[in-house]
């Protein structure tokens, strides 16, 4: 711009300068002051997608919008399953096409925090909204005091139980704390586990829980484990030698092949199959995540238990896991209105919307609270679940490795390779 001023003064323009200053100066101009894109992108999985069959989550993204924010927001719903939806946002993330946010399982955000991409909210985020966070989901999404995640969305592992099987084989169990253990579990599976035709072959397992070599072994175990006074963190991992892993495995041991109250080929069982064979009668009672209740009540008539403790007096602990709203670092004005669409996903209107839908279960103590204040059921027996007994981590590498000796020594025993102890040497000296 200057140098067309001054030249406009020692010389008349041609007509060929002047197309050249045509030119030059909107790239100027460019190059001093980039154009901003209003449009922000977030990455979700199906299920949490802004659809008609979402309406709840739909009414949160319209709110956004009506609240005055000037700008598209992008929806990118990957399917699959969790497992396969979480390897994709990886390799989507692994070759640089990163989006403003995403919802991911809660386990990953401090893996995903050391690749450098991740905004810091811990200076983002009002102190008054950290407060309302169940502690034990927040804290997962820190690393080294940092926050890296807002928790989203969250279950507890329960176990269901099939009213009718009960009824019909005059089967009667009322819970109380006091009375509800491991011998009583094991008690009622023995009871409902049922050769009907007396051709040797169980048509019915008492009991179903996966306890084999394979994915989503850790959501299992890890209620037991904690129970029997198990810890879990990023720095240790798991301890293949506490007597808290002896111990749980004892218990698998005891189901499997002395009562024999579960099926011996429980991978068959794994996720939707357990979903499957409660619905299908061929298993009274499975532990499985919360998430299929609202589905599983409308396939028969399903009671609700906690996960018990390993002895009696002990204190009962489940395993939750869920998912966390994280932003992608990218610039200042872009980060601004990802953290303020981050808030409104994990408002508490949101999460009231979602309870009253009844698709997913809260994270905000307000709301849980309230819940239970309302004596709704089974929500508020969920609320209880989270707000007293549950326990989250975060996935590292070592605790993969550990999770694996684990998985391996489980194996082995209920095989029938080797006993507990001599399972557990043998893990040890593989890895």
């Amino acid at each position: 711009a200057l140098l067309c001023w001054q030249q406009c003064h020692e010389r008349p323009l041609s007509l060929s300068f002047f197309r050249l200053q045509l030119f030059i100066i909107p790239v100027l101009f460019l190059a001093v002051c980039p154009v901003y894109s209003d449009t922000v992108s977030i990455t979700v999985p199906m299920w949490f997608s802004p659809s008609d069959k979402n309406t709840s989550i739909k009414e949160v993204y319209d709110d956004f919008l009506a609240a005055g924010h000037d700008i598209e927001i992008k929806v990118n719903s990957l399917g699959g399953n969790a497992e396969k939806y979480t390897n994709n946002l990886l390799l989507m993330i692994d070759s640089g096409k990163t989006t403003d946010l995403a919802i991911v399982p809660t386990r990953i955000v401090g893996e995903l925090s050391r690749s450098g991409q991740l905004l810091n909210l811990s200076d983002r985020i009002d102190k008054h909204k950290m407060n309302d966070f169940l502690d034990n989901l927040l804290n997962v999404c820190m690393v080294n005091n940092n926050l890296y995640g807002l928790p989203y969305d969250t279950d507890v592992m329960v176990i269901y139980y099939n009213k009718d099987i009960f009824k019909n084989l005059k089967i009667s169990y009322e819970y109380s704390e006091g009375t509800w253990d491991w011998d009583r579990l094991n008690e009622l599976s023995e009871k409902s586990t049922i050769d009907k035709n007396g051709d040797g072959q169980m048509d019915v397992w008492g009991f179903g829980f996966p306890a084999g070599n394979f994915f989503n072994f850790i959501n299992y175990f890890l209620p037991w484990y904690f129970c029997a006074g198990g810890t879990i963190d990023s720095t240790n991992g798991l301890t293949i030698n506490s007597d808290a892993v002896s111990n749980v495995i004892e218990l698998f041991r005891e189901m499997v092949l002395i009562s024999k109250a579960s099926p011996p080929a429980t991978p068959s069982y794994l996720g939707k199959d357990i979903y499957r064979g409660l619905i299908n009668g061929n298993l009274t009672m499975a532990i499985t995540g919360s998430w299929v209740y609202y589905s599983i009540e409308k396939e028969g008539s399903f009671g609700v238990l906690p996960v018990p403790p390993v002895e009696k007096g002990q204190r009962s602990i489940t395993y939750c896991g869920g998912w966390s709203v994280i932003v992608f670092d990218k610039g200042e004005r872009r980060n601004t209105v990802s953290l303020k669409f981050a808030d409104m996903l994990t408002s508490e209107k949101s999460m009231i919307l979602k309870l009253k839908e009844k698709h997913f279960l809260p994270v905000l103590k307000s709301v849980l609270l309230g819940c239970i204040a309302n004596k709704e059921w089974p929500d508020s027996f969920f609320a209880e679940q989270l707000l007293e007994h549950a326990y989250s981590y975060q996935e590292t590498s070592l605790i993969k490795k550990e999770v694996m000796k684990i998985q391996d020594a489980i194996h082995y025993v209920l095989i029938k390779k080797y006993k507990t102890g001599d399972a557990i040497k043998k893990v040890i000296n593989r890895y």
